[in-house]
């Protein structure tokens, strides 16, 4: 039986060598045969030292695309809010695990997950501008934060944040200093998965996410 490499601390792994859900989330990828990894790891992980199995990106196979189906989903402020909500949430998951990982020295997550972070915060922003310009969606006011401002706009019963510069607040009201970021844990209940709302939202705006014009995305000053 042929010993395995073993690598200590994320920042001595070569590159190539990947965690089953680094492959998964970033490469939408998963290994030939999971009962065979090809490196070990001993780094730390959610704050403490943890064993980790590496798979290389050679020894990995496509994963099919997942079929998402919208037949029975509309438009409407009821669909597009909720698609909108989870989008929004999952960007904050992006967010944390890149906040994680910078702690942990795992910084090929830190890169992934910063790219996935303004993707889909871009994505929502995309969104809110044309619900502003079709009125489905309402600005109450402008939240500042860490030196940044953010429209607070309403749209059905949820809530998002748009980042604003601070020369355009003068229309807006002031609605206060935000002293936390918001979390990315769901406190709803959604009729519509991730998937769906991703392409729901993308259909929405009929362009692809890799059409999306970055909206200032070096700056990563996102609540």
């Amino acid at each position: 039986m042929r010993e395995l490499p073993h690598f200590h601390n994320w920042h001595n792994v070569p590159s190539g060598f990947y965690t089953k859900t680094t492959l998964r989330n970033d490469f939408k990828r998963k290994p030939l045969d999971e009962a065979k990894p090809d490196a070990t790891l001993k780094a730390i992980g959610g704050g403490i030292w943890r064993d980790f199995v590496l798979y290389h990106i050679n020894h990995t196979i496509p994963i099919k695309p997942r079929q998402v189906d919208i037949s029975t989903l509309d438009f409407s402020v009821h669909y597009l809010s909720q698609a909108l909500y989870r989008i929004n949430k999952h960007a904050k998951k992006h967010r944390d695990t890149k906040q994680q990982s910078y702690l942990d020295s795992n910084y090929q997550v830190v890169s992934a997950a910063k790219t996935k972070q303004l993707k889909y915060y871009e994505l929502k922003n995309v969104v809110l501008d044309k619900l502003l310009e079709e009125k489905k969606a309402t600005v109450i006011g402008y939240h500042k934060m860490f030196n940044y401002y953010y429209l607070l706009i309403t749209c059905g019963e949820y809530s998002f944040h748009k980042p604003i510069h601070k020369k355009n607040i003068d229309n807006y009201n002031d609605l206060g200093v935000l002293d936390q970021i918001i979390a990315a844990e769901h406190d709803k209940q959604l009729d519509i998965n991730f998937y769906q709302a991703e392409k729901l939202l993308r259909c929405y705006i009929s362009v692809t996410t890799t059409q999306i014009p970055h909206l200032d995305s070096k700056k990563d000053n996102s609540v």
